[in-house]
This record gives structure tokens, sequence and C-alpha cells, in this order.
């Protein structure tokens, strides 16, 4: 079996972007809490999507560049510092 290319890889984290987005915030969006919990978790996706789609999981990961904390410290941060911008 071939593995995925890029492009492949890139489309599946679109969708798996968008599917949370319309799952939290659609039904929910008269909650103020909605807007939140979709970006988060949106970007979560995004995040480790696109290190999983470009081949980087391994470079920082597995190669011990970079530990899996500093990435999930800095990553929680963003989200922090997104969440009391908006």
């Amino acid at each position: 079996m071939r593995p995925l290319s890029v492009r492949v890889k890139r489309q599946i984290v679109s969708l798996g972007v968008i599917a949370p987005w319309i799952a939290l915030y659609l039904p929910f969006e008269d909650e103020s809490w909605s807007l939140y919990a979709a970006l988060c978790v949106s970007y979560t996706i995004l995040f480790f999507g696109l290190l999983w789609s470009d081949g980087k999981w391994r470079k920082y990961i597995e190669t011990h560049q970079r530990k899996a904390r500093d990435l999930a410290q800095g990553h929680a941060i963003f989200l922090l510092v997104m969440i009391l911008w908006i």
C-alpha cells in the first residue's frame, strides 16, 4: 500500500477541522462558550494535523529535537492567547 500524499493528508486535516467546527458551533451558537470550544478544537486538529501531513511529527518528536511536552505547551499558550483576545 502506498503512503498517503501530502495533498490527501491535507484534505483529511481540512475535513477534520471543519467537522468539529460544525458539530460544536452550529448547534450551540446561542451559548457563549460555543465559539471558544469550536476554535480550540479546530485549531488543535489543525496544529497537530499539519505536523502529521507535512511529516514534521517525526522530525520533532521521534528525533528528540523537541519534546512533545514543549509542543503541547506552546500550543496551549497560543490557545489561551486566542481565547483571551476574543
